[in-house]
């Protein structure tokens, strides 16, 4: 773009906090929440197998943890789309988020986050310069690990107050990298800026 004389800008993806519904942390009734799609043929969805597989683990030694999994086909029990997706987050206080092992930053993470979710699980490390590796606004473990999975799951639940300041951090962070409206503001401000610099 620069030979020809052109500025190339790559977009965020970009999420509208008023399409999510507003949480009220104390009637947050799910302990730990984990929504995918698993194909057993895909390779990159072996973590997420994996992980399936750990929390199933511990939804059967833990029945006092409410743990929501949502993974159709292998696990039928929830299947969950649109509005109800959305509702089920709002009720989430743990989102388990993975990489899929390309370590990229995803809509999950914005929607759970926008949502007051605490994010467990992997740190996306593209885009080079997302909010998730510039802040500490996530809890960062290997989900596929079941001692760590349980560890992290296990403490947050237990002092899921002090977890309050880290949710709403990450909230104002995707709103300020990813709302369209500031988005765009932020973009035409900077070309105006530099097509008025190329003038003086």
């Amino acid at each position: 773009g620069e030979k020809n004389g052109l500025t190339v800008k790559t977009l965020p993806w970009m999420i509208k906090k008023e399409d999510f519904c507003e949480y009220d942390p104390d009637k947050k009734d799910i302990d730990v929440c984990f929504i995918c799609t698993i194909n057993p043929g895909v390779a990159f969805h072996k973590r997420r197998l994996q992980i399936l597989n750990n929390l199933i683990a511990l939804k059967a030694s833990r029945p006092d943890m409410n743990i929501y999994i949502s993974a159709p086909s292998l696990f039928p029990e929830n299947a969950v789309y649109g509005d109800d997706y959305k509702r089920i987050l709002g009720r989430s206080k743990i989102f388990i988020v993975e990489g899929s092992g390309r370590s990229c930053l995803t809509q999950k993470y914005l929607e759970a986050g926008i949502s007051g979710c605490v994010l467990v699980g992997d740190r996306p490390m593209y885009p080079e310069k997302n909010i998730f590796i510039e802040n500490e606004i996530m809890v960062v473990i290997d989900p596929t690990d079941a001692d760590q999975l349980y560890g992290a799951l296990t403490n947050i639940l237990s002092n899921i107050d002090s977890y309050k300041t880290q949710r709403k951090n990450c909230m104002n962070k995707i709103i300020r990298h990813h709302d369209p409206e500031i988005v765009m503001n932020d973009l035409f401000f900077g070309l105006f800026s530099k097509n008025n610099e190329s003038f003086h």
